[in-house]
């Protein structure tokens, strides 16, 4: 669990922290056999238009072979890309879903609320897993929740609230 938060305050709204060093001190004190590495913040690691903390993080979860890095803070202005795990690195993959805590009264409305239910299933190669995504959402507050269709499917030309795939 890492709290990219710690260094928002009310002067400081947007300030992410990923603590690179003390992820990598973490990992290192885990077993080395029989274990899934995965992380847990509140903040996406922006890979495209960084240039704070985010890529010498997403590098160091790579290299310390964590699976999955799992988020929320997504709402309709940022990019499907960051909560999309068809966006596949073969070392990892992010995992990220709306924000469900952050009522009308928030400073950016929760929209859409989404939530993922992840299964993992053992493979029959080593170090691989079956990874299964299904999403789902609602578009606005006091509306029904519904499947999320935002993953292709593997044709390309039909979308799909379920996305899975070997990691």
């Amino acid at each position: 669990m890492l709290n990219t938060a710690s260094q928002i305050d009310q002067f400081n709204r947007e300030v992410t922290y990923f603590d690179t060093q003390g992820l990598i001190k973490a990992s290192r004190q885990l077993p080395k056999e029989d274990i899934i590495k995965i992380a847990v913040g509140h903040h996406p690691v922006n890979l495209a238009g960084s240039y704070g903390d985010d890529i010498p993080f997403a590098n160091a979860m790579q290299n310390e072979n964590f699976k999955i890095y799992m988020h929320g803070h997504v709402h309709r202005i940022i990019s499907l890309d960051y909560l999309n795990p068809q966006n596949v690195n073969p070392n990892m993959i992010m995992i990220g879903a709306g924000a469900l805590s952050v009522g009308q009264s928030g400073l950016i409305p929760g929209v859409p609320e989404r939530y993922n239910i992840i299964r993992m299933t053992k493979t029959d190669k080593v170090n691989k897993l079956l990874v299964e995504v299904n999403t789902r959402q609602r578009e606005y507050i006091g509306t029904y929740w519904q499947s999320a269709y935002i993953y292709y499917e593997e044709n390309g030309k039909k979308l799909s609230n379920i996305w899975r795939n070997v990691i």
